[in-house]
Order: C-alpha cells, then structure tokens, then sequence
C-alpha cells in the first residue's frame, strides 16, 4: 500500500504531465523536440538521485533490522527502436521528486535486458564445421554481439553459455581410406602396402559430436573469459572417446592453456561437411602462453610461446626425437567489417634427436603463413593460405600425423625438411538457406635420401558440397559432400579415394 506522500507526488506528475503536454500542442516541432530532450535530461539528473536515496533508505532500513543491506546494483532497462534508455535502479513503484514541468515515470522492475557485447570485424561464416567459435579474441570482442544462449549468473557480473552440437555422418568410401571416420589423404595405403586398393567401405559415426563451456565477463577489468570445448575422436577406430580440443583462460589479452597455435589462423577454416577439413589448414592446437596485442580497430599483434612436438624421421639409427626448447610462434592481423581479414604468422622452432647411431643434434626450423578470408558478391566468401618453411610439418593438417618436421640424410646429418602447403575455398549462397562450398588443397615435403620409401610426400584435397539450414540461425545443417584424396609417397607410389558422406549437426545455440 502506498503511503499519502507517494499519492500526492503521483497526482503531482500526471498533472504536470498534462499541462506540459498541452502546452507542446501550440508549439513548433523543433520547440517540442527541445523540449523533449530537455524532458529526457532532467529524467536522468533525477534518476541519479533517485538511485542514491533508494540506497540510504535501504542502508538505513537495514541498519534498523540490525542487517547489512545488498547494495543498489544499477539495471538497464530493455529499450525498444525510439525509446530513450534509462539506467538505474527500478525499485517497485519508484516515485520521483516533483520538478516543475518535467514527467515523473512509474516504472515496475523490468526483466534483465539482453548484453550487447563489442562486434567483430571478422565475419562469423557459419561454417559446417565452425572452427571459428574457440578462437581467442582481443578484449571482449565476439562474433555474436547478441551473446545467443547465454545466462547471467546471479549478483555477479558473469555471463555462462553451456551448449552441445549433437553430430552424425553417414560416410561411403570406394577404397580403403585408412581411417573410415576422417578423411586423411596421407593415411591412405599406397601401391605395394597393405590394404591398398581394397574394397569400398560404410561408416556411421558421432565422433563429432562436441560439448562446449563459454564463461565471460565482458563488463568486468581484463576481460575474462574461460573456454572449454572437446569433441570424441580421443582414440583410433570408432570408439567414442572424449578429446579435449580447447580449454583456456583468457584476461588482460593473455590467453593460457589449450587452443588455436598462434601460427594458425581458424578464420580461414574451410566449410566442409568432412569432420577433418582440408589437408594443407595450418590447424595445430596446443597448450600455450599467448599475448594479443590490440594497435587499433584494424590491426593487432599475437604473440605466443608453445609446446613443441617434434616429428623427427630417424629412419634406422636408432634415435629419438627431443624437445629442448618451446615453439615461438607470432602474427600480425588486419581485419576490415563487412571486408575480410589478413593474417601473416611466423614460428621459430629448434628441432632435436638424441641416441642412436646418429647421437645428439640439434637443427633450427621455421617458416611463414599468409591467410585470408574475403567476402564478395554479397554473402559468398573466398578463403586462401599459402605456407612455406623449414621443419614445420607439424603444424599442417595432414602432415602433423607423420614425421615431416627433420630427416637423417644419406651422411645421417639432422636436415630441416622443406614444407609447403596451398588451400583455397570459395562459398556460394543459392539462397539464405542454401549453400554450397569447392575446397582444394595441396600439400609437398621434399624427403631427403636417407628416408624410407613410404615416407610422407605429397597429397591432394577436394571437396564439393551442398548443404541446407533450415533455420534463421546456424542451429541446424544438414550436409552432402564429395571428396577426392591422392596420397603419393616418397617412392612415387600412389593412391587415391573417393567419398560421399552425409552429416547432420545441431547446435542448441
């Protein structure tokens, strides 16, 4: 019940409000839009004040109850195209003091409005895939601005999206691939080897499948953010084994734990139905320390400090391969909304065996990727990476599953190996619906003599694919995909593949 007070400054306002209201019929229309802006700053001047006196009378109310009063958190109220914004606190049937020709408002607690977050230039692509959702950003940068799915956590300034990405594909090979779940041209057995040729071969699996946590903070000092996200392929065949794929802490732009190597650039992720992707992506993620600089709008800085994995080719000697000091791994990113993005990375690597008929050596390894995704005619987009090194085998796709980085030559000296990788892909929309994506990719390393025949030498990657969305939103794809695969070895024995696969992915958010 209100007290007489609060009646009479309710009669105060509406009678206020009607005279002014009656005096803005006989004016000009500029006259009324001062006025009205006039109105609107008066408002705020009142609900500043408003929010200060509802403090000291909940601090004076708790004191005479003999408990500490919650403090006034300020709320901002949903607001609609036209509306003017007021922020503050709305307590229940919050009064005004009257103010000659200003209208006081009555106003019930609203529903929290949904956080707006800080857009990136970089054009969320909607992929199949997605590779883009993990990717570390700087500050409180996000592709989705509306923070789609996410819930506050109460009394806190903390923000928590808990989703899934149910996942099935229906995959048909005409040979033996190697692996019936990803599409992995090294991996296919080659002329002399066992299982080349073979018969074709059905697979049904959910190994792609992924579980995500996104935790943020946008509105708070440093930016924090927590990321987790695993998908099931943690062992061969088809089992469902759970694999970690990201779990990092970001504040202040420094990125710590697992994710995106700072040589990778996700943005250019090919849209392939294939769970894989392309052979020659530049996709290595791995425990880190990484430092994004922001320069401006445009252009930023990463700088990144990750764990090595050297894959050294000892052939016969006896040896083994050592890591004895972390990658380095930089880039410098120009990125322009409704444009595309330029990435530049370089890494620095110090490559090592020990034991063996070779004994202890040591050589350095490094090299540059350039990538880029654009968008043109509308909503289509053309990606493309172009890399080149010395020991970095590593971190390309296909290539990270052999041993690409080092080689004994014919003298049993410890060789960098040359690595050079191609990719591009161009999405077609037919429709807001429908889409289709062609992906190419080509992969070399030049072998020295002292590796075996089979050693890992070069390979191709196509994809063509047609996939629909039902919906407004990237809730639901359904995908039709053809690939074709050459794997060629060092002996020049080849072998090739084709596959058909259909997959279904769904987001909760």
């Amino acid at each position: 019940m209100r007290n007489p007070d609060q009646l009479t400054a309710i009669i105060l306002c509406l009678c206020t409000s009607a005279s002014v209201l009656a005096q803005s019929a006989e004016k000009s229309d500029s006259e009324r839009l001062r006025e009205l802006e006039e109105i609107v700053r008066q408002l705020r001047q009142q609900n500043q004040s408003l929010q200060e006196r509802v403090g000291e009378l909940e601090r004076d109310r708790a004191r005479t109850a003999g408990t500490v009063a919650p403090p006034v958190t300020a709320v901002e109220s949903p607001v609609s195209a036209g509306q003017t914004p007021v922020i503050g606190p709305q307590p229940d049937a919050m009064v005004a003091k009257e103010t000659p020709g200003v209208l006081h408002v009555l106003k019930n607690p609203p529903e929290l409005a949904e956080p707006i977050g800080r857009q990136s230039p970089v054009v969320d692509r909607g992929a199949f895939e997605d590779e883009q959702v993990g990717a570390p950003r700087a500050g409180d940068v996000t592709l989705d601005p509306k923070y789609r799915g996410f819930f506050a956590v109460p009394n806190t300034p903390v923000l928590v999206k808990i989703n899934a990405k149910p996942r099935v594909d229906f995959i048909f090979d005409t040979h033996d691939s190697g692996d019936p779940s990803r599409f992995r041209p090294g991996q296919f057995p080659t002329e002399g080897s066992p299982g080349y040729g073979g018969s074709s071969e059905f697979n049904v699996s959910a190994q792609g499948s992924r579980l995500m946590l996104d935790v943020r903070a946008p509105e708070t000092s440093g930016k924090p953010r927590f990321y987790y996200e695993n998908d099931f392929f943690g062992s061969s065949g088809d089992s469902m084994s759970l694999r970690v794929r990201h779990l990092y802490g970001q504040v202040y732009n420094v990125v710590l734990g697992q994710t995106w190597s700072t040589f990778a650039d996700p943005d250019v992720s090919p849209d392939t139905v294939d769970y894989e992707g392309a052979n020659s992506s530049i996709s290595t993620r791995l425990p880190l320390a990484r430092y994004i600089r922001q320069l401006n709008e445009q252009w930023q800085l990463n700088f990144g400090i990750e764990q090595p994995d050297s894959k050294v080719d000892v052939g016969g000697s006896g040896g083994s391969a050592k890591d004895r000091a972390p990658d380095f791994g930089a880039n410098v990113r120009w990125e322009k909304a409704r444009l595309g993005h330029v990435q530049l990375s370089g890494v620095a690597r110090l490559l090592s065996i020990s034991g063996g008929d070779s004994g202890s050596q040591e050589v350095f390894g490094g090299g540059l990727s350039l990538s880029g995704a654009v968008q043109v005619f509308g909503s289509d987009n053309i990606i493309a990476q172009f890399t080149y090194g010395h020991g970095i085998g590593r971190y390309g796709h296909d290539s990270s599953a052999f041993n690409t980085d080092a080689a004994l030559n014919a003298s049993g000296d410890l060789v960098a190996l040359p690595y050079f990788a191609a990719l591009a892909g161009y999405t077609h929309h037919w429709c807001d619906r429908l889409r289709s994506s062609l992906t190419y990719g080509y992969v070399t390393v030049d072998n020295e003599d002292g590796q075996s025949a089979t050693a890992y030498h070069r390979t191709h990657y196509g994809a063509l694919n047609l996939i629909w969305q039902p919906f407004e939103f990237k809730r639901l794809n359904v995908g039709l995909e053809a690939l074709y695969g050459v794997n060629e070895v060092n002996n020049g024995n080849k072998s090739d593949d084709w596959r058909v696969q259909a997959g279904i992915v769904y987001y909760l958010f």
